[in-house]
């Protein structure tokens, strides 16, 4: 069996982390009380270190 690259992360307010994402370009999508995040083939190592640096600043 293989794991797709989404990734779904439990946060407080999931909503209030994806607008400020956005504020950098990051796109990740919302679900109620989690965060999804689906890196895709023509993201880079660089992109997703990125993305996560500044998500590792708002949780």
């Amino acid at each position: 069996m293989l794991k797709g690259s989404n990734t779904a992360i439990k946060v407080d307010n999931a909503n209030g982390i994806e607008e400020e994402l956005k504020k950098d370009n990051i796109l990740i999508s919302a679900r109620a009380d989690v965060i999804r995040i689906a890196p895709h083939f023509y993201n880079t190592k660089s992109d997703i270190k990125f993305a996560i640096d500044a998500l590792k600043k708002l949780i």
